[in-house]
């Protein structure tokens, strides 16, 4: 079965402008609303010579308060530019996931954000979840799954809470409201594969000790789906 194709991998200079980005934007954002969240930490980043920025790209932006969802929102479609992107995204995912609270002040130094970057979906030929179980790839494919108008999503970092594939593409058309027992059958899926990059996660500090942001300047860990 054919592989949907990689996103074209980013430079490190890049994936670290992008993610000083996102979480820059977030603070503006909630700045707007409060006072106290003026002169919280950004790090520094130059913005490198990079084509890619300026190019149409598929992305999604997540934060976590240490291991805990603040907020993942994306698109499917290709945005415009990859760079205002991730700037919408951040501040969505950061403020306005309407399954979570919002991020706050409190919240920041111990919050890290992650951006995934999709390739182009590639339609399976098989329908149904025992034959679409058979065909994707645990830990490597995100996965598009649904009847018609009826579709939800799940990126590759999914596979870390949900490594078996019944169960992941069971969760998946739940959340599609769709039920695995009745739409089992007649369900298709696309697969893509993501370039997936992020802040460290910030461990709590011990009481009286200071906790460092996790937009410094520190290396970041980057992996790739």
């Amino acid at each position: 079965m054919a592989k949907a194709p990689f996103p074209e991998p980013l430079s490190e200079a890049t994936r670290r402008w992008l993610l000083h980005l996102a979480r820059r934007a977030l603070r503006d954002a909630m700045a707007a609303k409060d006072p106290d969240a003026r002169d919280l930490p950004v790090g520094v980043a130059d913005r490198p010579v990079d084509a890619r920025l300026d190019a149409p790209a598929r992305v999604f932006v997540s934060w976590h308060d240490v291991r805990e969802l603040v907020g993942c929102i994306g698109s499917l479609e290709p945005w415009p530019n990859l760079e205002q992107a991730v700037v919408r995204y951040a501040v969505q995912a950061g403020l306005h996931d309407p399954r979570t609270s919002p991020a706050r002040p409190s919240r920041w130094n111990r919050m890290n954000g992650e951006i995934s970057v999709l390739g182009e979906p590639l339609q399976l030929e098989c329908v149904g979840l025992e034959a679409i179980a058979e065909a994707v790839m645990p830990g490597r494919d995100g996965v598009i799954l649904g009847i018609g108008s009826r579709q939800a999503v799940f990126l590759p970092v999914v596979w870390r809470q949900l490594p078996r594939p019944h169960d992941f593409l069971a969760a998946l058309m739940r959340k599609a409201g769709l039920s695995p027992v009745h739409d089992g059958q007649k369900i298709r899926a696309r697969t893509f594969l993501t370039e997936t990059f992020g802040e460290p996660v910030v461990a709590p500090a011990h009481p009286g000790t200071a906790t460092s942001h996790a937009g410094s300047n520190n290396l970041l860990v980057q992996y790739v789906h």
